[in-house]
């Protein structure tokens, strides 16, 4: 996701800016926030389709293939523009995909 952000801002006028952030809930959960600062996503949720690509030399398949990855994991991968602009990619896992051993998280 971060090397999308980055490649997604190829020719915007303001340096590229990508965010990283996770953060484990009270839910047994881990989320991982990938922001960027390009202008956002026309469709947030037709990304997610095969062969779908805003890319010249893309199939178009990483994000379908990562939204199935983590459905694969029991969970969830969304996309959705920020109101300051910008996109944030959210990725949802239950901490029991680690087989609860949350050390895993810092390799």
């Amino acid at each position: 996701m971060r090397s999308n952000a980055i490649e997604a801002q190829d020719g915007m006028p303001a340096p590229p800016l990508v965010k990283v952030a996770a953060v484990t809930t009270d839910r047994n959960e881990i989320i991982v926030h990938v922001i960027d600062n390009d202008p956002g996503l026309e469709d947030t949720e037709r990304i997610f389709d095969a062969f779908v690509t805003t890319k010249a030399n893309s199939m178009g398949v990483g994000l379908a293939v990562s939204r199935s990855i983590a459905e694969a994991h029991d969970g969830r991968l969304w996309a959705e523009n920020c109101p300051e602009g910008g996109a944030r990619f959210n990725l949802v896992l239950p901490l029991s995909a680690i087989d609860g051993d949350p050390s895993v998280l810092a390799r």
